[in-house]
């Protein structure tokens, strides 16, 4: 089974197999890691995690918890959303 995640949110175009794919997410999962997030992110965030893509849903995962994480108005955000 082939996964081609073709966003730049989520990759470089890369095609990974299932032999590779715990490594792969493991570094995917390191550079998102690094990344900055913001409130501006949200839609893309959202669409990552209702994806049928384990690497999409990983990233939206990730993606939030750091937003939530480090936003101090986040609460505010939220009640008015």
């Amino acid at each position: 089974m082939e996964k081609k995640i073709e966003n730049s949110h989520f990759a470089k175009s890369k095609v990974y197999t299932n032999e590779s794919e715990e490594k792969q997410l493991e570094d995917l999962i390191d550079l998102w890691r690094k990344k900055t997030f913001s409130i501006k992110d949200l839609p893309d965030i959202v669409h990552a995690i209702n994806s049928n893509d384990i690497f999409q849903q990983n990233y939206g995962v990730i993606a939030l918890r750091k937003i939530l994480s480090t936003s101090k108005d986040i609460a505010l955000f939220l009640c008015f959303y």
